[in-house]
């Protein structure tokens, strides 16, 4: 699907530096990029080293605001539920204000803090909570 809405041909991806997760292992050899941020995959019968764990695990903390912000945005029923328009024009402009809406909500500011200061206790996060509401 990714190459359907970005063909390889047009240097899509040239200036900029990407990160992607394991399900996007074919796009270092399809597209050209500025920098490439791909995890380290485990080899047949052979673990990670330490250094590339660490690696994994900085690359999954800065992408798990993203997955936050994409999860938030699917609690808006209009994006979750069959949306039977057919305009493109129309579709983007409803993405557009549901991000919005989940980018000034209080629950997206409460996880933004959450995954910067790197919550982890149910004490802090409870703190961290009523400071907001």
């Amino acid at each position: 699907m990714f190459k359907e809405e970005f063909p390889p041909e047009q240097d899509w991806l040239k200036g900029f530096q990407v990160r992607v997760d394991l399900g996007f292992l074919s796009i270092e050899k399809d597209y050209v990029c500025k920098e490439l941020l791909l995890p380290n995959k485990k080899k047949k019968k052979q673990e990670l080293s330490p250094e590339q764990k660490q690696e994994n695990k900085i690359l999954a903390s800065e992408r798990i605001a993203v997955e936050h912000a994409i999860g938030g945005m699917k609690r808006y029923r209009i994006l979750s539920d069959r949306l039977r328009v057919q305009d493109v024009r129309l579709y983007n402009v409803i993405l557009g204000v549901c991000a919005g809406l989940w980018n000034f909500s209080p629950n997206s500011l409460i996880l933004n803090a959450a995954t910067s200061l790197k919550v982890k206790s149910a004490n802090s996060w409870n703190r961290l909570r009523r400071g907001f509401l």
